[in-house]
């Protein structure tokens, strides 16, 4: 699931649901499976991110990949 608006054009929005198919260094490559544009496969790159402090005399800068880890679980109820 997306936690950053990448590409609202696209329907690369918050909280879209992807399906990981493969890793690389700095890369993501997923399909999309909760948006306008289900089954397309997308690369999403890693972002760099500088946190920034006044009471610290230096800086750093770590990367994350714009998404979190979700589990998803479908019922089918039936009445008969």
């Amino acid at each position: 699931m997306l936690l950053r608006n990448i590409d609202q054009s696209f329907g690369l929005c918050h909280d879209t649901g992807l399906v990981v198919t493969q890793l690389v260094n700095h890369v993501l490559e997923a399909k999309v499976i909760s948006s306008i544009n289900i089954g397309e496969k997308i690369f999403i790159p890693s972002l760099s991110l500088t946190p920034f402090d006044h009471r610290i005399s230096f800086q750093f800068q770590y990367k994350q990949f714009p998404m979190v880890i979700s589990f998803v679980m479908k019922i089918n109820k039936s009445q008969g």
